[in-house]
């Protein structure tokens, strides 16, 4: 979460060879799960679906419908960086049913936020508020910090996306400020990104190289090479020197 991934693959690769040589499938699970975030950062989204894959064999086999929860709604994020959002709601609906039938209330209140995210992909408004109201109600009564800077972020994107730069601006600030209080270098850098393309959208082109700029940064420390390219067109389009 600080944004040391190669300490942080380090420990996990350490942690699933311990796992395996005590035979404690369970944890081997919820390491190659917590290894897959790790590359999805990195943008290795090969390399994180495989890992998830494996996750989800031992789960199934030892019948752990936690682990399977949160190696679904991990592998809906990752259908998504790849704009599958079929396979995405179909991963996102299976958790969503364990989290159901086990009362896991972080689970539901995140089902809300992705499928928030996954309804203004596909462009319906209305539906994508819906869920992302919800998930801010539910991890309020939480009190989850990250669950509600995740929803607020997601509402800032969804309100740009229909024009109304002025709630987006609103949400998009509180939801920098709780990922610098966190020191969430991930969620900073996105954050930046979206604060960045409402600066544009708002004609502040200054504020959005900078922006840009710093966002840039935080992905090269992180090494994400999907959101490196992405922010680095961005800062191509006013300076090919960049």
């Amino acid at each position: 979460m600080a944004g040391f991934l190669d300490a942080a693959s380090e420990q996990f690769n350490q942690a699933l060879s311990e796992f395996v040589k005590l035979d404690d499938a369970i944890e081997e699970a919820q390491t190659l799960d917590c290894l897959s975030t790790v590359y999805q950062v990195e943008g290795r989204y090969d390399d994180a679906e495989a890992l998830l894959l494996r996750a989800i064999e031992i789960n199934q086999a030892y019948e752990n419908e936690e682990g399977l929860s949160v190696n679904y709604g991990n592998m809906a994020f990752l259908h998504k960086h790849r704009k599958e959002y079929d396979k995405a709601e179909s991963y996102l609906r299976k958790g969503a049913a364990i989290d159901e039938a086990m009362e896991r209330r972080d689970g539901i209140a995140d089902y809300h936020v992705q499928m928030g995210e996954l309804f203004y992909q596909r462009d319906d408004w209305e539906q994508a508020e819906n869920h992302l109201l919800i998930a801010i109600k539910k991890h309020k009564e939480l009190n989850n910090l990250i669950g509600i800077g995740a929803a607020r972020s997601n509402l800032g994107v969804l309100y740009r996306l229909q024009g109304d730069l002025k709630r987006s601006e609103q949400m998009t600030l509180k939801a920098l400020e709780m990922a610098e209080e966190m020191e969430q270098a991930d969620f900073i850098a996105t954050t930046l990104d979206e604060l960045a393309t409402l600066r544009k959208a708002q004609g502040r082109l200054d504020e959005a190289k900078q922006l840009w700029t710093r966002s840039l940064a935080l992905f090269k420390e992180l090494k994400s090479s999907r959101m490196i390219d992405e922010v680095q067109q961005q800062l191509d389009a006013y300076d090919p020197q960049l």
